[in-house]
């Protein structure tokens, strides 16, 4: 069970979910102490009920999510440039190519302040 609030250490992180391809990209990753995980994925707010944690190490988050039925496979991993031009590069509208993490980060930074 979860007692405490939470925020992932990862400003940005490569989301996968064997049940779930919607997800694809996360920030400000926040566990709640109701249990719940939330986060920023590009386009809109996400939040759902954490039923397991399996992994909550430095290199991953890994957590079943519990919404009544439904028990889903999250995977969180710190996005760095290999990982965004292997796992995501190629599943967004407008992709671009970047030469280095920071710049990368940056224009993710970018998506998110010009969301709101």
């Amino acid at each position: 069970m979860i007692t405490s609030k939470r925020i992932f250490e990862h400003r940005v992180c490569y989301v996968s979910s064997p049940d779930d391809t919607t997800v694809l990209v996360a920030f400000d990753v926040e566990i709640k102490n109701d249990g719940s995980i939330g986060w920023f994925d590009t386009v809109k707010e996400r939040r759902m009920r954490i039923g397991e944690i399996l992994d909550d190490t430095p290199e991953r988050f890994v957590f079943k999510r519990n919404d009544g039925q439904q028990k889903v496979l999250y995977t969180f991993i710190p996005m760095t440039l290999d990982m965004y031009n292997e796992k995501v590069k190629h599943k967004i509208l407008m992709p671009k190519t970047f030469t280095d993490e920071k710049e990368m980060l940056a224009a993710f930074e970018k998506t998110k302040e010009n969301a709101w």
